[in-house]
């Protein structure tokens, strides 16, 4: 088994290098587009994140950051427990806000 997977290598190794001397602008350029390729998702992965933070940021600089959050899970949350919520003795305000994971 040693033996087939060194002869292995030493074919792929034999037909890669053949391809990179007989069409190098075709390589670079195929290189090129891949590190082209994987900075562009990872600046974009970057840009999102940024974004969502800064939009949570905002949001809590708006509305303040909840001290309590109340979830129902994947069920609708009816609004009278919003009502029945407010009434409770010490709870300043109540703010319904809609999240979903994407």
């Amino acid at each position: 088994m040693g033996g087939q997977k060194s002869s292995l290598k030493n074919i792929l190794l034999y037909v890669s290098l053949r391809r990179l001397k007989d069409r190098p602008l075709r390589s670079c350029l195929t290189l090129l587009g891949i590190a082209i390729g994987i900075s562009l998702f990872t600046s974009i992965q970057l840009v999102n994140r940024s974004i969502q933070y800064g939009f949570k940021e905002s949001i809590e600089a708006s509305s303040g950051k909840a001290q309590l959050t109340v979830r129902l899970g994947n069920s609708p949350f009816d609004e009278v427990k919003i009502e029945e919520i407010t009434a409770i003795e010490g709870v300043k305000s109540v703010a319904p806000t809609i999240e979903e994971r994407i």
